[in-house]
Parts: C-alpha cells; structure tokens; sequence
C-alpha cells in the first residue's frame, strides 16, 4: 500500500510539471534601455551578486524575496515574487530562468523585468517598495481559441469571484475552477498578488485585472499587471492541492426561520425575482406601489446596470429579515432601509429583526444577512458586491467584508410632494 501511495503521489508531481512546462506562455520582458547603452562590466558584476543572494532566501514559507544592494553607486534593488502554489524547487527555477533573461538583456541598465506565469522579477536603481501600480507595464494575453458556449461566461465570472476572495483572505493566493455542465467546459482561475501588498489593494489590482481579461473572446487568458497576475483556462494549469475547497457547512443560517434553506439556486431565483421587480418599477402603473425595490442610478437617471437587481435583492432580504416592507411608508416613519442602517450605525443592529420571530433565531447570522443586505443596496454601483460575491459570503461562515456605507433613502417624503420633507 505504501508503494502504491508513493507512485501515486510520485505521478502526481510529473503530472503537475508537465502542466508547469507545457502551459506557461512566454514570459514578459521589460528593460530600461540607456541612450547608446555599451558593456558594461561592472554594473554586470553589481547585478550578479545583487542577484545570488535571492536564491538562498527561497524557502518552503516563503516564495518570495525583496533584498536591496546598496554598497554600489548606483544601489540594486532586486524583488521576487513566485505563484505560491509552486515547490520550492519549481520557484528557483523560475527565478533563475527570469534571472538569466534579465542578465541577457538588462543586466547593463538601472532597471529590468520579467512576468512570467510562475514568477514575476524585477530590479531597480531605486527603491519601489511602496510602488503598487504601474499601468505602463500592465499587459493581457488572449489566447487565440474556438468560441465558448454562452455558460462559460458565468462560470469565469464565478471562477473569477472565487479566485479573488480567496486571494485576499488567503494571503495572495486563490485559485478556484468550475466544474463542466450542461455542454459548457470546465473553467479555472488562479489569482495570485504580491506579498507587499495588504487586502485592499490585492483585490482592487485583481478586480482591474479581471476588467481586462472579459475583453477577451477566448477559452484562455491572463493578466500580467503591477502587483498581481491572473489566469483562467478550460484546461487545468495547477495542482489539485492548489484549490480551496468552499466550506461545505452553510451554519445555521440556512435553518433560520426568516431564510430557510438557502442554496445557490435559491439565491439566483431571488435574484430573478428581484430583477424582475425592478423592471415592473419602471411602469407607471406600478411604480408607486414598487418603489422601494428601485435602484436610485434606475429612478434618477433610468440607468438600468447589472448592479440594479442586486440593490433590489438588498431590499428584499432586508424585508425578510425585519418584517417589514420597505416601501410601507407612513406620515412621520423611516424607510426599512433607514431604519436598518440607524440601528447599524448605533450598533444596535439586533433591534431590527422581526420580533415576531421572538428571539428564535441565531444572531450572529441575522446580524450578518442584515449587513450583506446593507451592502446591496450601497448608493455606489461599484461598491456593490456581485451576486456570486453575495453567495460566498452568505455559505461561509468566516468570510470578511467592507463595512455598508450609507444607503440612498427614498422616503415617501421624498418621492410625493403632498409629504413634508424630512430634516
């Protein structure tokens, strides 16, 4: 058994380095080239040893290097990042193949880098530590394929989702796949920041990389961008251990008596629904009856965008979760929306839950729905999470996010004229 085990494990890695070396595409390489640049030998020796002591910094814990060289004039400082699912081998071999293209075509000038599949390079005559974006050198790569089904499309976006919250709760690193249905190929993505970069600025380098990756009319691509890299493929291109599995426990939330069995399905049908909501709003016959369902970039300026049925499904939850509906306005009463976020910003946010349910609920998951809800309906379309976004962090326990900024509240104060305005 234990031989079996051992060529099991042994077949696995050769399956994984031919993934490695048969899928990377060509690396990216940038130099900084001096007017009539000549040899020479002595900036050549300075990046030699700039560079000898990054390999000896690898380690299992650590796949990625920032060392600085400054008893030269100029000072040589030299950053490493490699894919954090790579073996400690594989990353020094990435880094010594960058190395070599860098010392080839560089290795006479102040700065030079190379972005590859496995492991970003660079170095510098100055420091750039604290230099996270760089648009100049960012760059996408459409792989040239046959056309997709239609369903491939949302289950990149899933993959694309599922990749960048792992990525940002993970330390850098995420990588997610889809599993083939219904015709459609499987899909996989894999995220991967630098290690110098905190939370925020890991998903917003992500979220501009994936921008860029939808112009994309291909079954493969990545994003080679300043501070982070990101792929998608029909074809496996990482590890199986490289996949975080999604919690399987849904928490209680799923047995609470206000949300009951809450599945993905269940989700996108209320999303449909909400949708749907949104889109009766828009007939005069209907619209002041519906209103609170509207979303105010729809209401105000009749921009109907992909955002417009999550803030509808923001109220919706809201609505299951208080008992209330948030377009039953009276003389002299807030909106649910409005209650809600008073009691969230006195931190009294347990006050807002149905009382008919008489305490027979779990609180941190009520508390949790209720801030999710909040986050829906943000006034800011960008600020809004998505509807895959929504999914993972309702079927995850664990899972952090932003603080909701200040809804939009359309009172009845504001949208009748007979009403007094509200102060």
């Amino acid at each position: 058994m234990q031989l079996y085990v051992s060529t099991a494990h042994f077949l696995t890695w050769v399956s994984f380095l031919v993934l490695l070396t048969t899928v990377a595409s060509k690396p990216l390489l940038f130099c900084q080239r001096q007017h009539q640049q000549v040899a020479n030998p002595r900036r050549h020796v300075d990046f030699l040893r700039a560079m000898s002591s990054v390999n000896d910094h690898i380690t299992k814990h650590k796949l990625y290097v920032e060392s600085s060289f400054t008893d030269v004039s100029p000072p040589i400082y030299v950053f490493l990042q490699c894919r954090q699912d790579l073996s400690v081998s594989h990353c020094r071999r990435c880094f010594n193949d960058s190395k070599l293209k860098l010392e080839e075509t560089c290795s006479s000038s102040n700065s030079g880098r190379v972005h590859g599949d496995n492991c970003f390079l660079r170095f510098d005559n100055r420091d750039f530590s604290e230099e996270f974006v760089d648009p100049r050198f960012d760059r996408t790569k459409c792989k040239r394929t046959g056309p997709v089904v239609d369903k491939f499309w949302i289950d990149l976006d899933e993959a694309f989702v599922n990749a960048t919250l792992r990525a940002v709760k993970k330390g850098g690193f995420g990588a997610a796949s889809v599993s083939p249905a219904g015709g459609s190929p499987g899909v996989y993505a894999l995220a991967q920041c630098w290690q110098r970069l905190d939370g925020n600025s890991c998903r917003d380098c992500l979220v501009n990389a994936r921008s860029s990756l939808r112009a994309c009319e291909s079954s493969e691509a990545r994003a080679f961008f300043t501070g982070c890299y990101l792929k998608y493929s029909t074809r496996k291109f990482f590890d199986d251990a490289a996949v975080l599995k999604l919690d399987d426990d849904e928490g209680s939330f799923r047995n609470s008596s206000y949300l009951p069995d809450l599945s993905d399905q269940d989700v996108m049908k209320l999303a449909v629904a909400a949708f749907s909501l949104s889109i009766l709003t828009s007939l005069g016959a209907f619209i002041s009856y519906k209103r609170g369902y509207l979303a105010p970039e729809y209401l105000i300026k009749g921009q109907l965008t992909e955002k417009a049925d999550v803030y509808a499904y923001g109220v919706l939850i809201i609505e299951i979760a208080t008992g209330k509906k948030n377009n039953a306005f009276s003389q002299g009463t807030s909106s649910a929306l409005h209650s809600v976020w008073e009691h969230f910003k006195a931190d009294t946010l347990k006050s807002s839950v149905d009382p008919r349910l008489k305490g027979m609920f779990t609180e941190e998951e009520a508390l949790k729905v209720l801030e999710i809800g909040l986050l829906c309906v943000q006034s800011s379309v960008e600020l809004r999470p998505s509807m895959s976004e929504i999914v993972y962090m309702l079927k995850n326990n664990d899972c952090k996010f932003d603080s909701p900024r200040q809804p939009p509240f359309l009172s009845a104060s504001v949208l009748m004229a007979d009403e007094e305005t509200r102060d």
